[in-house]
């Protein structure tokens, strides 16, 4: 047993269906060489944290004739097979979500393929999630490059830590000064000239 397949059968001792999870994350690894395994913490929308087993990369997608790489995770919990695993497009940091039907702003993927699962979980797995992925993000992807900035030869840069000093107050008047003391208690709106 090499490296990876040694780590991945510790990755997944924890989990109630280890055999089957072991079984579909190393097909996987064999189907898309782009993707790699890790165990993380995973934070549940209830707040609640537990360490997950996760399969990230990217997922090579062909749109409009050009080939692109999207981001992926997918979360493997304890109900796996029984539930397909939690599975988010990840933009990087020149990247944008394009929420979607099928992905939210937060980058969550509901693809038709997980509702099959939980309709029929024994005929799903990892590597079929991925195909669906795949060629659904082939045709709509998930992501979009972030417009880009002017350059800084086109306008000037704004140091905002090196700001000059503030102006100092506007001189007083003329008219203010010629007032005699008097008349300054009496009209102290004439400050406003």
């Amino acid at each position: 047993m090499d490296g990876l397949h040694s780590w991945l059968s510790n990755a997944v001792r924890t989990y109630p269906r280890k055999e089957i999870l072991y079984r579909h994350v190393d097909a996987l690894l064999a189907h898309y060489s782009s993707l790699r395994p890790k165990t993380d913490m995973y934070t549940f929308d209830d707040g609640r944290t537990q360490l997950l087993l996760c399969v990230y990369g990217l997922l090579p997608i062909t749109f409009r004739n050009a080939q692109y790489n999207i981001p992926v995770s997918l979360w493997m919990t304890d109900e796996y097979p029984s539930k397909p695993p939690i599975v988010y497009v990840v933009p990087t940091p020149s990247m944008l979500v394009k929420a979607s039907k099928h992905v939210d702003a937060s980058g969550l993927v509901n693809i038709p393929y997980m509702d099959q699962w939980l309709r029929k979980s024994e005929a799903c797995h990892l590597s079929g999630l991925v195909d669906a992925m795949r060629d659904l993000f082939s045709r709509d992807p998930p992501l979009y490059a972030k417009p880009a900035r002017q350059s800084t030869s086109d306008s000037p840069a704004i140091n905002y830590n090196n700001r000059p000093p503030p102006l100092p107050p506007p001189a007083i008047p003329p008219k203010v000064l010629a007032l005699s003391s008097q008349t300054w208690l009496m009209c102290p709106s004439l400050l406003l000239l």
